[in-house]
């Protein structure tokens, strides 16, 4: 499994890349706060979801939760799944909203 550190998806932002951002926390968590331009699939609801919310089994896409361990499991459940280009946010948006 790919993870990315919280810097080089500041880059990728600030760099404006094509990403898609993928948050499974649930909504309780998102509404604490969220990377800008996430869509938030909760864990729980990411197989019942996903192939409509992420039709591009290409794009690069970047999962995070809140420390790291959901997102890891959904990064595990697309790659299973046939996507190519998929990440786990290192320690979460714990680590990435100190930065």
């Amino acid at each position: 499994m790919h993870t990315i550190h919280p810097d080089d998806l500041r880059q990728k932002i600030k760099n404006k890349e094509k990403i898609m951002l993928l948050d499974v926390r649930n909504t309780d968590e998102v509404e604490q706060g969220f990377i800008e331009g996430a869509i938030n699939i909760p864990l729980h609801i990411l197989p019942l979801k996903f192939e409509e919310a992420l039709p591009d089994t290409q794009a690069e896409i970047i999962c995070y939760c809140e420390s790291g361990g959901r997102s890891s499991r959904a990064t595990q459940f697309l790659e299973e799944h046939g996507y190519t280009h998929v990440s786990n946010l290192y320690g979460g948006y714990m680590i990435y909203s100190l930065g």
